[in-house]
């Protein structure tokens, strides 16, 4: 695992991006001088909340959540990130993963994570039911989002974000209401 202040995590599982996808990945994040580290996460089990969980992310470490923070080369850093968050969302908008336990094809969950200074653990969800338009808005106003969520703290320690096309902004999921919600439904 390599490590550095410019390192971007990539967390998916194995079948859903190739090696050139990976390389080419790289390529992107090296026009904002980051260097790309991958985790596969095949055999890591998530069913339960497989809704609220990035089955794949691009992990921003606290020196580049800092540098967009402060604005501190955030611009090279930003353009790099948002490239690479576009193709990787081109790449597995249709795309669907297997549950094994349920038999069922999902819509893969893709974003960035980062924790805040106050060692919460934030997913950011760009879904694919985003039309590219919207992808892109939502990019554009993301570092405001992670500037804004450094500041607060979060329940339970975790922030589920996604983008709301009727609202055109990000919007904080209770991911622990949200299943107890799905828990009840399911019991009637």
């Amino acid at each position: 695992m390599k490590e550095g202040d410019n390192i971007v995590q990539l967390e998916y599982y194995g079948a859903l991006l190739t090696e050139s996808d990976t390389l080419y990945i790289g390529e992107l994040l090296k026009k904002g001088n980051l260097e790309l580290n991958k985790f596969d996460k095949n055999g890591i089990p998530n069913a339960s909340i497989q809704d609220f969980t990035l089955q794949m992310s691009l992990y921003l470490q606290d020196p580049i959540i800092q540098n967009l923070v402060l604005g501190v080369s955030g611009g090279a850093i930003w353009d790099a990130l948002k490239l690479s968050a576009v193709f990787i969302w081109n790449t597995v908008k249709e795309r669907h993963w297997n549950s094994k336990e349920r038999r069922e094809n999902h819509t893969i969950n893709f974003g960035f994570k980062y924790s805040t200074k106050n060692g919460d653990k934030i997913n950011v969800n760009l879904n694919g039911d985003l039309s590219p338009e919207l992808l892109d808005k939502a990019l554009d106003v993301l570092p405001t989002l992670i500037r804004e969520s450094n500041e607060v703290n979060h329940p339970m320690n975790s922030g589920f974000y996604y983008f709301d096309k009727d609202q055109n902004k990000w919007i904080d999921l209770d991911v622990l209401e949200e299943v107890r919600k799905r828990h009840y439904k399911k019991k009637r």
